[in-house]
């Protein structure tokens, strides 16, 4: 192999490795901890990278590319360090300095390879390898796990080591080079039959709110062990069986966290379940969101006669209940359509009319309680109001919602706020409390909410039958409850223990004044927001797609501060104060050193500002969040590589052209989206991502021109090597751009937030007016 195609395979391989374990690192950390530490590793890629400019200007000093054989293989020696962090000390991944490690190796590789190529060329296959480095672990996870993917990676950044000793293969790095791939291959292939190394069974977990993680099971239960696991970017399935002789229920966890199970029982048993009162409608045709593994299914299925339909985003779920669970479940799935989709998508496309649906399995089960968690399209108040139009005059809708702690009753009532402005959308202006029918209940120590929303005002008869139906439930349900816990008598015998009410009580009744938290909301919602607000500086206001992140309701927001505070300083302390050193005791003057920094420092959060809200837009348009960051980055990479390539053969006019259409595109993209969303909803999900391809296209070409423009005047005017600071500043503002981002979109949506990325557009077009031509 030629040192040029060595050299652009090298740029490519780093480029795609960078993508892959930004990925798998955010995958795993939202399996290992949560939404908001799993969201840092963008931050921490971008610092690496962008560290990595810095040691790539110092490396372009010695021009010896045995340096970066070493670097490699750091590299693949500190993806090693990654897993033992995540395994055997995740308490320490909220400052995931490890992590740090990979990407400011690989980002010194590809700043490297941006000193010694043409910009516009090295750009290209920059974003090219980026972009098959997304597709290839959309295609490996479900395929091997994610653990074996890590050594999948191991084994290429090894390899990858041999590209650069120019046919000395022999020498003391390519010998370690070949062993540390023999070893990771070694590991993959016994990991395959094994699973000896297994993030469920091998990952500590210490926090008291991860009493629920599948590791304390599994460390607790000696008899219990993994019966099925599945993996892929939605979210990571495992079954546990117990270990009885003929188990009575497995247990599902996603994501590390107990989610559900499935039983041996027949659906005939659920007649009486306590989440679908029986005495609510007659054969309603019900509509299951979220159907889980057994979740809900049973209850459903007994009450409709067979007459409902589910949906289920997670493709694992459906496979197991239709093929390892389906006889063991007593054909849960048989009959039943569950369509592998996204709610929000199914209720956009579909005008099908229900007596009933639920949304019984979409609570949050409290792991990002009190943070920001991921956003959800299905809570905001234009979901409410799509839900109500798919309901027939006189259907229901059921909400679960799992208490735990005081913010989960903040959390409650912000989603009652968002029921009740979708109910206004629909007409309803007051009386709201006749609308609610509302009862808690305590089961394997959670306490649940179930809240019962009626499109038109409850009926005499409709709330007899419930009461009805709720006091022959709260004995049954008390007997149950109490036969389970084994209580045996004693001389200090707990009164509160028999108490019918601590198991199952009513919370909010369309004809009684309940004096609790969520009937007092219900009944005076304006009173109660402003004395909420004034007293906890809590915000109830009901969540919208502009805004439609569950647990926006701290005004404050001490989680995302911390996460923009910690940015800011370690952009500070690890790249801006190096580089501005390094321009200070350059001999360049301080007017074109100072034009540039801004310069690139406005690309790189603009940059960012406008691919994350993208993702957030399509996320609603495609239906999973998983799907938008794939495509939403796929097409940022191959575009913006091919907008790169192509604006290197055009003069500067027309560069400066391309620069001016992004703000320009950027303007008409809100409203022209919403027209294309609106018509193609019910398309399927392969023409929707043809469309949204072509919707992309333009924008993100010229996207794929400020920078190289930018780099090549650094070059010819400056030097070389400084392109690898530029680079540097680039990816600093980048890192500072994606929690800037999420503090924008928090506080003020969506809008302001892309809005503010085109505004920077615009101030790098005027300052790109103001750099020197060579």
């Amino acid at each position: 192999m030629d040192k040029k195609t060595s050299q652009n395979l090298m740029l490519f391989l780093s480029s795609a490795l960078i993508m892959m374990l930004e990925i798998l690192f955010y995958h795993i950390l939202v399996y290992i901890k949560n939404y908001l530490d799993a969201a840092s590793i963008i931050s921490v890629a971008l610092l690496g990278i962008s560290a990595g400019g810095i040691g790539g200007y110092f490396l372009s000093y010695y021009k010896k590319e045995k340096f970066l054989s070493a670097i490699s293989l750091s590299t693949s020696v500190s993806i090693v360090l990654c897993i033992l962090n995540c395994i055997f000390a995740p308490q320490f991944l909220k400052y995931p300095v490890i992590l740090f490690l990979p990407f400011f190796g690989l980002g010194t590789v590809v700043t490297y390879y941006f000193i010694g190529f043409k910009p516009y060329k090295a750009y290209f296959w920059n974003l090219t390898g980026a972009a098959v480095g997304v597709l290839a672990v959309c295609v490996l996870i479900p395929l091997f796990k994610s653990e074996n993917v890590l050594l999948i990676i191991i084994c290429i950044t090894a390899l990858s080591a041999l590209l650069t000793l120019k046919g000395k293969p022999s020498s003391n790095t390519g010998v370690l080079s070949v062993i540390i791939t023999l070893v990771a291959l070694s590991a993959f292939f016994v990991n395959i039959q094994t699973a000896f190394f297994d993030f469920a069974k091998n990952t500590r977990v210490t926090s008291d709110n991860d009493k629920y993680k599948i590791y304390k099971y599994l460390r607790n239960i000696k008899t219990a062990k993994i019966l099925y696991s599945c993996d892929n970017l939605i979210a990571r399935v495992d079954v546990i069986d117990y270990g009885a002789k003929n188990p009575k229920y497995l247990d599902v966890f996603q994501e590390g966290v107990i989610s559900d199970n499935v039983t041996s029982f027949e659906p005939k048993n659920f007649y009486w379940g306590i989440r679908i009162p029986n005495k609510l409608m007659d054969n309603p045709k019900i509509l299951v969101i979220g159907t889980s593994a057994e979740g809900v299914t049973k209850n459903a299925k007994i009450l409709s006669n067979g007459n409902m339909a589910g949906i289920e985003i997670n493709p694992s779920i459906v496979k197991l209940m239709n093929n390892e669970l389906f006889n063991y479940s007593r054909k849960c799935y048989e009959n039943i359509p569950v369509y592998v989709m996204d709610a929000r998508t199914y209720l956009e496309s579909s005008k099908e009319k229900f007596d009933m649906i639920t949304m019984l399995n979409t609570h949050t089960r409290g792991r990002t309680t009190g943070n920001t968690g991921i956003p959800q399209y299905l809570f905001t108040e234009e979901a409410f109001s799509l839900i109500f139009d798919r309901l027939n005059d006189n259907g229901a809708l059921l909400i679960e919602e799992l208490r735990l702690g005081d913010y989960s009753d903040f959390f409650i009532r912000k989603i009652l706020s968002s029921v009740m402005a979708g109910l206004k959308k629909h007409g309803i202006k007051e009386n709201f409390q006749n609308h609610f029918y509302s009862y808690t209940y305590l089961a394997r120590d959670f306490r649940f909410y179930i809240i019962i929303i009626k499109k038109q005002p409850f009926r005499g008869k409709e709330i007899s039958n419930l009461d009805q139906w709720f006091k022959i439930k709260q004995k049954i349900h008390v007997r149950q409850q109490l036969k389970r816990i084994r209580f045996v008598k004693s001389k200090r015998t707990d009164p509160e223990l028999f108490n019918p009410e601590r198991y199952m009580s009513i919370v909010i009744h369309p004809n009684r004044l309940l004096y609790n938290k969520l009937s007092k909301f219900v009944r005076f919602p304006k009173a109660e927001y402003k004395r909420i607000l004034q007293m906890f500086k809590i915000d109830l206001s009901p969540i919208s797609d502009n805004k439609p992140f569950l647990f926006d309701f701290d005004i404050y927001h001490p989680h995302i501060w911390y996460i923009f505070q910690w940015s800011i300083i370690w952009v500070l302390v690890l790249i801006i104060i190096p580089i501005a050193i390094i321009f200070i005791k350059s001999a360049i003057p301080a007017k074109t050193n100072i034009i540039s920094l801004i310069y690139f420092a406005l690309v790189g959060m603009a940059y960012m500002l406008v691919e994350i809200v993208l993702m957030q837009k399509y996320q609603l348009y495609l239906g999973s969040p998983i799907y938008s960051m794939i495509i939403v980055l796929t097409s940022i990479f191959i575009f913006s590589g091919a907008g790169s390539l192509l604006s290197g053969k055009l003069s500067d006019s027309f560069k400066k052209m391309f620069i001016l259409a992004i703000p320009l595109l950027l303007i008409i993209y809100s409203p022209m989206l919403k027209i294309i969303f609106k018509q193609t909803m019910s398309f399927n999900f392969s023409l929707k991502t043809i469309f949204s391809l072509l919707s992309l296209a333009p924008l993100f070409i010229c996207m794929g021109v400020p920078f190289p423009f930018g780099l090549n005047k650094i070059k010819n005017n400056i030097s070389p090597k400084f392109a690898a600071l530029a680079y540097g500043i680039n990816g600093a503002f980048s890192t500072i751009g994606v929690t800037l981002s999420l503090l924008l979109s928090v506080y003020y949506g969506f809008s302001i937030t892309f809005y503010l990325g085109t505004f920077f557009y615009i101030c790098a077009f005027i300052i790109i007016l103001l750099i020197k031509t060579d």
